[in-house]
Order: C-alpha cells, then structure tokens, then sequence
C-alpha cells in the first residue's frame, strides 16, 4: 500500500515539483519504509523551497540523527531554534545530540533552555529516558 502511495506521490511531484505539500508527504511514506536517503533529499528540496520551513528542518535533523550524521543534526537542530527560539523541544533535542556527542556542559546548557517554559506557546518537550538512547 505505501509502494502504491509512493507512486502517486511521485507522480504528483512529476506534476508540481514545488508543491511542499507533496514534498512533506514523500518525506513521510519513505521515512516510515525506512528510506532516509530520500526522506532527507525530500526534506531538503523543502528547504530550498521554504528555508523557514520549521518541520522540515525538525524533520532534516532527526533523521540525520538516525543515520548517525550527529553534525548535520545539530546543524539542523540549530536552524530549528533560530527559526522558533521559543520552541522547547528544540533546545531538548539539541541537548541530547550533545550528550551523545559527550559535550555535556554544552548539553546541560541546552537542556536548562528546553525547561523555561514559553508562556505564549506553553511548549514543554517530550521528556522520554529513551530517547536519550537514539
């Protein structure tokens, strides 16, 4: 089913190749079949579009972390919190790409950050002892 989802989508990229929305939704049926390769092409084709595209650079540095590129990450990750300074989950997921690179201070400074919570937004990260082990 999501072969078949993939070939639609393809062909709706084949149509309109700057339609983020079909972009967005590509990045989604090949991360779930587990090919980040092109989820991450996708995801950057996004970003030509729309640099400011928060999910999309979110999306960029996750899945850099699966695949173990902690630089591009954090690069990533760093786009997220110029794009939403405000955002929480951002400055916690860049804490934990710290910790794993054993740059603890740097990771406990930006994990103080996740905790101050945004009154505005009331965005708070999910806080998981797992996720730490990604």
């Amino acid at each position: 089913l999501k072969l078949l989802a993939l070939d639609d989508i393809n062909k709706a990229i084949s149509v309109d190749p700057a339609s983020v929305e079909a972009l967005e939704i590509h990045v989604s049926i090949n991360k779930s079949t587990s090919n980040l390769e092109s989820a991450i092409q996708s995801c950057k084709k996004i970003i030509r579009l729309d640099e400011n595209n928060f999910t999309a650079w979110n999306r960029l540095a996750e899945m850099y972390a699966e695949t173990g590129n902690w630089v591009e990450s954090i690069n990533s990750f760093n786009m997220c919190v110029k794009l939403k300074p405000e955002k929480a989950s951002a400055y916690y997921e860049k804490a934990k790409r710290k910790f794993l690179k054993n740059k603890n201070t740097e990771a406990l400074e930006y994990l103080k950050k996740s905790f101050v919570r945004n009154e505005s937004t009331k965005d708070q990260p999910e806080v998981k002892s797992s996720k730490l082990d990604k």
